[in-house]
């Protein structure tokens, strides 16, 4: 069942900062606040931008680790943050070391990826994950919501919240950001 962000208290604020014109960015940093406490294990898959660590990651003196396929990109951040973990490795290959509290990706490739290879990269997250996962796909291709609620739900996630936000990025070819969210329950 999708959640109602207007009728279910754990998705409530996701709907009033979908009305606010909040951004995934902003959704996300939201979303992580409120967990702050329970996190201190963090894997960002796609790690270029490095903005999420910016903004909060560093100051919280978490355990991060990045994850990109792009040598260039870990080089280029190993310079600027030496005391963090950087991994050059293609995710689907990628065997994490340990789970991480939280798993997240931030349109990785999504836009260029069938609904089938979107899902495998969700449950290779959830996989990475012992507490926490967040997602955004990039969709031209029409990702619905509720297959991938219903796929959470079946790798045993709880607490999942999806939303599809149009961008308005292209009018002649609408695309939407699919949000996803979720919790691990202890036994998945």
């Amino acid at each position: 069942m999708l959640v109602n962000p207007f009728k279910e208290p754990g998705a409530r604020r996701f709907g009033y900062y979908f009305l606010q014109g909040y951004n995934a960015h902003t959704i996300f940093c939201e979303w992580v606040k409120e967990r702050w406490a329970e996190i201190s294990t963090v894997l960002e898959v796609g790690c270029g931008s490095f903005e999420y660590y910016s903004y909060f990651f560093g100051s919280l003196r978490m355990e991060y680790t990045g994850l990109d396929i792009s040598q260039d990109i870990i080089d280029f951040r190993k310079k600027i943050n030496p005391e963090q973990k950087f991994v050059c490795a293609d995710f689907w290959k990628y065997k994490p070391p340990m789970k991480y509290n939280l798993v997240y990706h931030h349109m990785v490739l999504s836009g260029l990826l069938s609904t089938e290879r979107n899902l495998l990269l969700l449950k290779a997250t959830i996989a990475a994950s012992n507490a926490y996962g967040f997602g955004v796909f990039w969709n031209t291709q029409g990702i619905v919501a509720k297959e991938f609620e219903s796929f959470l739900i079946n790798e045993g996630c709880k607490n999942v919240s999806v939303f599809e936000q149009p961008t308005g990025l292209h009018k002649e070819q609408p695309q939407h950001q699919l949000i996803v969210c979720w919790e691990k329950t202890v036994d998945a």
